[in-house]
């Protein structure tokens, strides 16, 4: 019977009418079902009585439903103590509880910064579950570089990731490479390809998150010096140039905004004081 249905019903039948009323005791017994969380157990010495010429009734157990993900759980009604007839050999009947909470699995997207001083420094991705399970949650898992290379910007080494009984979340560690490089953000993928429970069984309903790895390293820009070209004597324009430097190679490109206004450059190039890519005067 379904965990939603609220109630189950046990069967519970006379071979013949009687003339005279039947009793029977029942009560009902824990299995894989605990009495109270899974089920409402009916108070001890709790009897049915068929009145003369009735040989059918039912006895009404109250489900609990939960939220919790759960495999089948059993629990027994058992007969005793009879009145007016006697138990035949079926005197105990199995109910089984199929739960109707979906285990859904998600993976989470991740910010991670690099860090400096070299070496690997472990970061984590969530894995989670939409709800608890009763048993622990095993989901399969890879890890792979978008923009961000493996070896070089990250290293991950299990495949797996175990969410315990009674949680909701599991880690996916992921180690991040401090490279001294001046970086943009870079972006890694943590799949997860399945996902098996011994309890309820649980489906990957997002399977990819997204770890983007900020870096730390800021590119210094300096004016490295001066050229300029003598003014000359005819008419035309003479060019002053000065060189801009990164203090170490860039891996993206990198755009520098700069202005002088043309009569201040000028005055300024006569003093040999420049903070300019290029000036042009024309005569």
């Amino acid at each position: 019977m379904g965990e939603g249905s609220g109630v189950a019903m046990v069967r519970v039948t006379l071979s013949v009418p009687s003339a005279v009323p039947v009793t029977v005791q029942y009560a009902a017994v824990a299995g894989t079902a605990a009495a109270g969380s899974d089920y409402t157990a009916p108070l001890a010495g709790a009897t049915l009585t068929f009145a003369p010429g009735t040989t059918e009734l039912f006895i009404a157990v109250p489900i609990v439903d939960d939220l919790v993900a759960e495999a089948g759980q059993t629990f027994s009604v058992v007969l005793s103590a009879p009145t007016g007839a006697a138990l035949s050999g079926a005197a105990t009947a199995v109910v089984t509880i199929v739960d109707d909470d979906a285990l859904e699995v998600y993976v989470d997207d991740a910010t991670f910064t690099e860090g400096s001083g070299g070496g690997t420094v472990s970061e984590t991705v969530t894995v989670r579950l939409n709800r608890l399970s009763d048993a622990a949650v095993t989901v399969t898992y890879a890890v792979t570089g978008k923009t961000a290379t493996a070896g070089a910007d990250f290293t991950s080494g299990a495949t797996t990731v175990v969410i315990a009984a009674g949680a909701l979340t599991g880690a996916v560690t992921v180690g991040v490479v401090a490279d001294a490089d001046a970086e943009g953000p870079e972006t890694l993928e943590v799949v997860a390809s399945g996902a098996v429970s011994a309890g309820a069984p649980a489906t990957v309903v997002r399977a990819t998150g997204v770890a983007t790895i900020l870096d730390d390293d800021s590119q210094q820009i300096n004016v490295a010096g001066l050229t300029v070209v003598g003014e000359g004597s005819g008419a035309g324009t003479t060019t002053a140039t000065v060189t801009v430097r990164l203090a170490q190679p860039a891996t993206v490109p990198v755009t520098v905004d700069y202005a002088t206004p043309l009569d201040e450059a000028w005055t300024l190039l006569h003093q040999h004081h420049i903070q300019a890519l290029a000036v042009k005067k024309t005569r």
